[in-house]
């Protein structure tokens, strides 16, 4: 039997993998499992690594899925690389940044033994960096598959949907950002405002959004189900801030919503119009029946 160690950091990571996990599940030759790494900061980054030791010990996974581009994901892929196992690298060579989360991204990868593309151009970025073209498999993102939307915390009024993440190079970027995004939302009559993700400086974001004097603000500080998330983002008026969700499921889901981007922080990212479907099941599907042998485990890069 096959088994399968999933990994997520985020929400918005284990939104995205939760289809794939339910596309496992339903195979009789795999067996999957969560590995959920939440809220941690540098310090403690131990306590994460013991805790992935202690799924590796529990579970003895034939292959370990890590997603994105989170810097805790790039302890864990270094630790299960050098400690013999399969790492698969889902929604590899994203276009880059000069954000954190690119060099996080390369990293991961170069510590993978399959990487998952969302499109061709994705697949050229990692060959150019080097990875053999049999190991990329490119499915499509997730994030168009099987979407699921709650609409009860959307309100019957019209509203712009805030998720300003941090700058974790730069206290003057962020809060330059956090500045240039009251003031595009300074006139509006209602506003959402979601908690960013815990990143170095995400502090200063979350102490402004509670003293914001803005007329018909809601705040949301809690960690959203994906359902719930999608709602909001189907019917939003405008997004604002530099969530990568504006740029992917956005477009699909409310087309007619204007997107103000904040900052550099995913800047590169275009938005997409023709997504691709049923990458959740190729990705099961490669993740059951790739052969693990020797060809595999012997990473190399082509320089």
């Amino acid at each position: 039997m096959r088994k399968i160690l999933v990994c997520s950091a985020s929400r918005s990571e284990r939104g995205l993998l939760e289809i794939v996990k339910a596309e496992l599940d339903k195979r009789s030759d795999v067996e999957a499992y969560w590995h959920d790494v939440l809220n941690v900061k540098l310090p403690h980054i131990q306590d994460s690594i013991w805790s992935f030791q202690k799924s590796l010990l529990n579970y003895n996974p034939s292959i370990i899925l890590i997603p994105t581009d989170r810097w805790e994901m790039v302890y864990l892929a270094a630790y299960a690389f050098h400690d013999g196992y399969v790492v698969a690298h889902f929604h590899a060579g994203n276009p880059s940044t000069d954000h954190p989360d690119d060099m996080n991204r390369r990293a991961i990868s170069c510590f993978s033994h399959i990487m998952f593309s969302n499109e061709e151009s994705h697949r050229q970025n990692l060959i150019k960096l080097g990875e053999e073209s049999w190991r990329i498999f490119t499915c499509g993102s997730t994030a168009f598959d099987d979407i699921e939307i709650d609409e009860s915390l959307c309100p019957k009024e019209s509203y712009d949907l805030v998720l300003l993440h941090p700058d974790p190079i730069s206290l003057e970027a962020t809060t330059k950002d956090l500045i240039d995004t009251v003031q595009a939302i300074e006139n509006s009559e209602n506003v959402i405002w979601l908690y960013p993700n815990r990143d170095r400086n995400y502090e200063v974001i979350v102490e402004a959004i509670k003293r914001l004097q803005i007329k018909s603000i809601h705040i949301i500080p809690e960690n959203l189900a994906r359902p719930k998330f999608l709602g909001l983002l189907a019917n939003c008026k405008r997004a604002v801030g530099n969530s990568s969700s504006f740029f992917w499921e956005l477009p699909r889901l409310n087309s007619k919503a204007e997107v103000i981007r904040i900052g550099h922080r995913n800047c590169a990212l275009p938005s997409l119009t023709k997504p691709q479907v049923g990458a959740s099941a190729k990705i099961a599907e490669i993740l059951a029946t790739i052969p693990i042998d020797d060809k595999l485990r012997r990473k190399k890069l082509i320089l």
